[in-house]
C-alpha cells in the first residue's frame, strides 16, 4: 500500500496516508514531491470531464460545451509546476493562490494575485492546508485574523469596480501612488487561502494526489458561503457576534 508513495506513508493504526497530513507535514510528510501525481489527477479529471460532455451532447442534453476546468493550486515545495505541465492549455485552466517555496511567500512560478475566485478543484498542498508556511495568516484561523479578511474583502469589491485598463495598472503596481498594491494583494491573498483552508480542514477531500496534495471540489455556492459567509468553526470558542455573520 506504500508503494510508490513512501514518504507520506502512515500505518493503519494511525488512520493511513489519507490522514497523514492530519499528524505531520513539512518534511515529515510534504517535500513537495506531488506534482507529478497531481498533474496525473489533473488528465483524469479533464478526461472523464470530455467523456461527459460527449454523452452529454449524444443524449442531445442541454450542456455547455468546450468550457474549460479551473484548478487552483496552492503548493510547498522546491518543484516547479510549469515542468510538469501544469499550466493553462485549452483543455484547463492553472491559477496559483498564495504558494511557499522553502519559506518564501512569492516563488517564481507564481505571477499572478486573482483577484475573483471561481468555481473548480482547489488543490492544495498539505503544508498550506495545514498553515505552517501561510506567511500572512500561519496558524488556526482566528477572530483577528477574519476581522483582517472581513477588511481586506471590502477592499476588493472596491477594486472590481474599477474599470479596466485602470485596474490591471493598479494591480500591478504602475500607478505611482499604490506602487506597492502587488504586495498588498500577495497579503490579501494569504489571508484569502487560509480562510478556506480553515473551511476544507472541515471537509473531506475529493482526492489526494500522492498524498502530498489535497484536493477540494467546490461549487459555486460552496465557494461564496467559503469567502463571504459566516466565520469557519475554528472561530467558534469565541463570543464576538460578527463572526456569525455574512459578509456584505
Amino acid at each position: 500500500r506504500a508503494f510508490p508513495y513512501y514518504i507520506p506513508f502512515f500505518n493503519g493504526v494511525s488512520g493511513g496516508p489519507e490522514l497523514g497530513y492530519t499528524h505531520l507535514v513539512d518534511s515529515s510528510l510534504d517535500w513537495g514531491q506531488g506534482l507529478p501525481a497531481l498533474k496525473d489527477f489533473i488528465d483524469n479529471e479533464v478526461s472523464a470531464a470530455a467523456i461527459e460532455t460527449k454523452h452529454a451532447h449524444n443524449n442531445e442534453e442541454d450542456r455547455s460545451s468546450g468550457q474549460r476546468l479551473n484548478f487552483y493550486v496552492s503548493y510547498f515545495g522546491l518543484g516547479n509546476p510549469p515542468y510538469y505541465n501544469i499550466s493553462d492549455n485549452a483543455q484547463f485552466a492553472v491559477m496559483h493562490l498564495h504558494s511557499s517555496v522553502s519559506g518564501v511567500s512569492r516563488p517564481k512560478h507564481v505571477q499572478e494575485v486573482n483577484l475573483v475566485l471561481q468555481a473548480g478543484y482547489y488543490c492544495i498542498g498539505v503544508s498550506m492546508l495545514q498553515p505552517v508556511y501561510n506567511n500572512h495568516a500561519p496558524g488556526n484561523w482566528n477572530a483577528h485574523y477574519e476581522g483582517i479578511y472581513r477588511r481586506q474583502v471590502r477592499l476588493l469589491v472596491r477594486l472590481m469596480s474599477v474599470p479596466d485598463p485602470l485596474l490591471t495598472h493598479l494591480v500591478s503596481g504602475q500607478i505611482q501612488e499604490l506602487h506597492d498594491m502587488p504586495k498588498m494583494l500577495n497579503w490579501i491573498d494569504g489571508f484569502r487561502l487560509g480562510r478556506l483552508c480553515a473551511f476544507f480542514r472541515e471537509s473531506v477531500p475529493y482526492a489526494q494526489p500522492g498524498y502530498g496534495f489535497n484536493v477540494y471540489k467546490v461549487n459555486a455556492r460552496e465557494l461564496r458561503r467559503y469567502l463571504m459567509g459566516p466565520a469557519p468553526r475554528e472561530t467558534v470558542h469565541n463570543d464576538m457576534a460578527f463572526l456569525r455573520v455574512a459578509i456584505r
